[in-house]
């Protein structure tokens, strides 16, 4: 079904204007509403069609509606979406108004007034769209060519990959033109940002007038063709000829588009500075390192630490190591623009040194005073088999820690089966904490 549906939609779009003079062709000599209004949805029904029929190409080619946009860099191509664009507004229009006009001097055995009138600025405008894809590509190829520096490559595919939020290899630089490894990544961004190693990420200003000039001069168009189709002064019922508009409008559209060409030979963006490739690599670093430790920190607290008055320390580390991911990535934008960031790239990795260091430090504490806390009876226990022992006092019949009894605590731990070094310091002072703490 899906291989059918461009022929099915090419069956549509040839037979449309029968099937809209057979709906509402009016009487000989008539120029009535309803063969105007017929003629107009005719045209406008044949848009659909024919825009049905582009979408299902390029679905079946690329996996894409605007499939047909993309070019050889899996990316949406400017020349050739602005091609296709008159090409959908062309074709149908000038199939419909002719075949209807044909239909309609049968009808009237008015073969003389079949002709159709299309001024030399449609024309032209065509040939403009045209040559423009066909001398992208060219002027493309040279820059595909160059070689560009690591520095370079590095720079445009690091950034272009974070705008995109594109995973590592999905970008990737053919001299200095970016083209990505499947066209289902293609994004309708590529008509207006850079395309190349200079410019990677950023909005290309020629690009974006060339666009919003092509919209609205097809806009413009577009009303002028429908007030011919629905609004026919012919007392035949047929159109005469397409709308023109003006030459001064026709240099503009070519002023455009030669900018637009012109602008794929010049190399675009400034190149950046030396240690670029170098920096990139470290922020790259210390953005992976930073995640992974906050990922470590956010296991440790749900796998280890049962305590929720013992969390709030390790969840403020993890959300300032989180912090550092964020700043990492600001540090791309500056390196981007050409600004130095050695002294604020080296104060990151200070800092996610300094964390990683404090979260072994505190998880150690934390397992010896969180985890593996003893539970209140075992601490009842230890004070039980003490004060048989001698080594404890009474008051009101709760054993009370004395410092004396520091020796004795700290063999009976041992006989328990504590590790040695757990037990170190004042034992006692760590036991009462571990009281006040279990209570």
């Amino acid at each position: 079904m899906r291989r059918a549906l461009p022929l099915v939609c090419l069956g549509a779009f040839l037979s449309t204007p029968f099937i809209g003079f057979a709906v509402g062709s009016g009487p000989a000599g008539s120029n009535d509403v309803l063969t105007d209004t017929t003629r107009g949805v005719s045209w406008i029904a044949s848009i659909l069609v024919f825009l049905g029929l582009g979408f299902s190409v390029g679905f079946l080619m690329e996996n894409k509606l605007l499939g047909l946009a993309i070019d050889w860099r899996n990316r949406y191509s400017l020349s050739r979406f602005q091609v296709l664009l008159w090409t959908l507004l062309a074709i149908p229009t000038i199939y419909c108004a002719l075949m209807l006009n044909a239909l309609r001097g049968w009808s009237l055995d008015e073969a003389a007034h079949v002709e159709l009138s299309i001024d030399w600025t449609l024309v032209a405008l065509m040939g403009i769209s045209v040559g423009t894809v066909l001398a992208a590509p060219l002027a493309l190829s040279v820059k595909a060519a160059a070689e560009p520096t690591p520095a370079q490559i590095d720079n445009a595919v690091y950034r272009a990959s974070v705008r995109e939020n594109a995973p590592q290899g999905a970008i990737m630089a053919t001299g200095q033109v970016l083209t990505r490894d499947s066209a289902e990544r293609a994004l309708l961004s590529d008509l207006f940002r850079g395309e190349e190693t200079g410019n990677a990420g950023t909005i290309d200003i020629a690009r974006v007038q060339m666009l919003v000039l092509t919209l609205v001069v097809w806009l413009v168009y577009f009303v002028l063709v429908a007030a011919e189709f629905f609004h026919s002064t012919d007392v035949t019922g047929m159109l005469a000829g397409l709308p023109t508009f003006s030459s001064s409008l026709l240099t503009l559209v070519l002023v455009s588009h030669g900018g637009y060409i012109a602008g794929k030979v010049v190399p675009g963006g400034d190149a950046p500075r030396e240690g670029t490739s170098r920096d990139l690599a470290r922020i790259n670093k210390v953005e992976m390192s930073a995640l992974a430790l906050a990922t470590e920190i956010d296991d440790y607290i749900r796998i280890k630490v049962r305590r929720e008055d013992m969390q709030a320390l390790p969840q403020r580390l993890a959300e300032q190591v989180r912090q550092v991911a964020l700043d990492s990535r600001a540090l791309n934008d500056k390196i981007a623009s050409g600004v130095s960031v050695g002294e604020a790239l080296a104060r990151l990795e200070g800092r996610i040194d300094a964390f990683g260091a404090a979260f072994r430090s505190s998880q150690a504490h934390m397992v010896a005073n969180g985890q593996d806390m003893p539970s209140p009876e075992l601490i009842l226990a230890v004070k039980q088999g003490l004060l048989k022992e001698g080594f404890l006092q009474t008051a009101d019949l709760v054993p009370k820690w004395r410092t004396v009894d520091e020796a004795a605590l700290g063999r009976f731990l041992v006989e328990q089966g504590v590790p040695k070094e757990v037990i170190g310091g004042s034992l006692v002072d760590r036991l009462e904490a571990v009281e006040v703490l279990i209570k």
